[in-house]
């Protein structure tokens, strides 16, 4: 009921939202956009006309010369009549009172526009004149400039002051001054503009109008709002609707997150998996169980059998079957399990082996670290393995067993049975036969649900599990592994020596082979096809464990073995997707590189040497010294397995 409630509620937010949203948006839409103001200028522009003065045979008197010639002859006589035009660009009301006055001048500079002297020749009568949007103002008298005459009194002066050497300009200069209203905003101004005409021998120069027009800003170009500004703006204008909103949506997202932590874990694993889960009953009768701790190790362990997970919701319990074995997961079961593991610190408290203080740090320990408290505890050296484990053993009601792997003598015919890789995963050696002619085998984690059924299936005979150190244990192992490596006087056989396709089968080998495609190594498919790998080991590794570490850690395989692997993912990612679909495989030289053995320059060299001295690349490394027999030995047969699992 309450989490009906806790729907309904969600589902009357989310309409409120919407509903609020949208008056946000009618609110926001009936606000008057900003446009920004546009700018005004005003244009002085120094129009003006020059007309020959003289009959000559190539210009008649009265011809007018076109503007931006490269040099006006006196000779012609030339007078130039100047008629500026004031104008004002954007403008959308308002009105501008001016006064346009110019004075021309002649004077000598040198090459850095440093007067040398300067003398008025003549002054306009001070002109008043009005501007609006759309009208200009235009001198239409104007001033009559006497080019030749100019050029008279300038010599004229430099001859009188015995300086002959600067450079003579006749200057127009016009004195405007302008005030009044603009868009509403008061506007005064003053601007001085001047036409330069340069005076030389024999003729004169003077600039086109356009080059020399004066563009004077009176009111700058608004700027457009940013985006922060915008939207703050936004929000003032509309400040009920968005708090609205963002209470809404915060009340949104705290359902949204209640009704997530409300959800039992079992109801949020089922969720998570659905896709991997079918509804129906399981008949468990002459079969094997063995029980899983997670529904997550569940259906992992499902998918590596290429099986479904089977739901039986009159028991709430999950079912993986296997041949003769069904794999189960009960959420009470496993919650009574796991509340047993927590009462460890208290009987270690009761049996004075920790003190309280230590039990602490070690519970602190267990949860930074995610290990267990027994790990913990031993890490920080608070109790050694012996009290640890007659401990456990006493709380699961087993006898325990102090293994001593100097002195201790284990018959090994069990060995073509169970294999000591096998024996490690299951930390398990068998001891001898009772009395009662049961197999007595020892085991650190008697805990594990059905691993008396598995050994029993095993040896196919009754078996008697006894607690032991995990240490003794894997010194036994590692000693008989020993043993038997020296008789053989080799490596004991790699299982990889088999065909992988067999040991993958076809489903398997499909799913490898679309994943290689994409650029991904299976692992877990890979070290099934390596040997390495089966359904017993694989319930044996924890959930969200890496495969690779728990192998490695357990003596699987070894750190050479497991670091190619990681660099065959690497190299199979680097190869193009085209390629790999072409079952394009990497080669030794970058399976090395992609697991950090060798460097690119190394690659390099060793290719260019194949290549020039003719020397078989695995001569050249052993040569050089640059990887060990047992890595290329790994190498190849990483390499071997891909190749018969691609080109199948």
């Amino acid at each position: 009921m309450e989490s009906r409630n806790r729907q309904l509620l969600i589902f009357i937010v989310g309409i409120g939202l919407v509903v609020s949203v949208a008056w946000t948006y009618i609110n926001f839409k009936s606000n008057p956009t900003e446009v920004p103001m546009p700018g005004v200028t005003l244009s002085v522009i120094p129009e003006y006309k020059i007309e020959s003065g003289t009959d000559l045979t190539v210009w008649p008197k009265g011809t007018i010369f076109e503007q931006g010639r490269a040099a006006y002859f006196y000779a012609a006589k030339p007078k130039i009549t100047t008629t500026p035009i004031i104008k004002i660009n954007g403008m959308n009301e308002g009105l501008i009172h001016g006064t346009f006055k110019s004075r021309v001048l002649i004077q000598s500079i040198d090459e850095k526009s440093q007067i040398y002297w300067s003398h008025k020749l003549n002054e306009s009568p001070l002109n008043e004149f009005t501007l609006s949007s759309g009208k200009a103002f235009n001198q239409n008298s104007g001033m009559v400039l006497d080019i030749p005459d100019a050029y008279s009194k300038v010599t004229k002066i430099g001859e009188e002051l015995l300086f002959q050497s600067g450079l003579f300009q006749l200057l127009v200069v016009s004195d405007i001054k302008v005030s009044g209203t603009v868009n509403g905003v008061p506007i005064e101004k003053s601007i001085v503009h001047t036409l330069p005409i340069n005076l030389q021998q024999t003729s004169f120069t003077i600039p086109k109008s356009q080059e020399i027009t004066s563009k004077i800003s009176l009111i700058a170009e608004g700027k457009v709002p940013a985006l922060t500004e915008n939207l703050l703006r936004i929000i003032q204008f509309n400040i009920i609707p968005f708090v609205i909103d963002f209470i809404l949506l915060l009340l949104l997202v705290a359902l949204y997150i209640l009704k997530q932590m409300g959800k039992p874990k079992a109801a949020k694993d089922h969720t998570r998996f659905k896709e991997w889960i079918t509804d129906g009953s399981v008949e468990v009768k002459d079969r094997q169980d063995i029980q899983i701790l997670s529904l997550e190790g569940l259906v992992d362990l499902a998918i590596d059998l290429d099986k479904r997970v089977i739901y039986d919701s009159k028991v709430n319990r999950y079912y993986v079957l296997a041949e003769d074995i069904v794999y189960i997961y009960d959420t009470e079961k496993t919650n009574s399990i796991l509340e047993n593991k927590q009462q460890l610190g208290k009987l270690l408290l009761d049996r004075e082996l920790i003190k309280p203080e230590q039990l602490e740090i070690g519970l602190y320990h267990q949860k930074k670290f995610g290990i267990r408290l027994g790990e913990s505890l031993l890490a920080l050296g608070y109790i050694d393995e012996t009290g640890l484990y007659s401990t456990l053993a006493s709380q699961s009601a087993i006898d325990y067993y102090e293994l001593n792997p100097e002195k201790e003598k284990v018959d090994t015919k069990w060995i073509d049975k169970l294999s000591v890789r096998q024996a490690k995963a299951l930390m398990a050696i068998p001891l001898g036969v009772s009395s009662d002619e049961r197999l007595v085998i020892a085991c650190s984690q008697t805990s594990r649900e059905g691993i008396t059924d598995v050994l029993q299936e095993i040896f196919n005979r009754k078996v008697h599990i006894v607690a032991s150190r995990p240490s003794a244990i894997y010194e036994i192992l590692e000693a008989i592994e020993k043993n038997e490596t020296e008789k053989k006087n080799d490596v004991i056989s790699d299982p990889v020596e088999k065909d992988p396709n067999k040991r993958m089968g076809e489903e398997d080998r499909k799913h490898f082979i679309d994943s290689y495609h994409r650029g991904y190594l299976r692992q877990e498919l890979f070290l099934k096809a390596l040997g390495f790998l089966d359904a017993n080991l694989l319930i044996q590794i924890p959930e969200k464990e890496n495969i690779l570490s728990w192998m490695l850690r357990n003596n699987i395989i070894n750190r050479d073995m497991a670091n190619l692997i990681k660099g065959l993912s690497a190299a199979i990612k680097a190869i193009e997707r085209r390629e790999r679909y072409e079952h394009k495989l990497p080669d030794l030289l970058e399976l090395l590189y992609h697991s950090n053995y060798i460097t690119h320059k190394t690659k390099d060299w060793l290719t260019l040497e194949v290549a020039t001295q003719a020397i078989p690349l695995l001569d050249l490394i052993r040569n050089n010294l640059i990887a060990s027999q047992d890595t290329l030995a790994d190498a190849l047969i990483i390499l071997e397995t891909l190749e018969a699992l691609v080109a199948y």
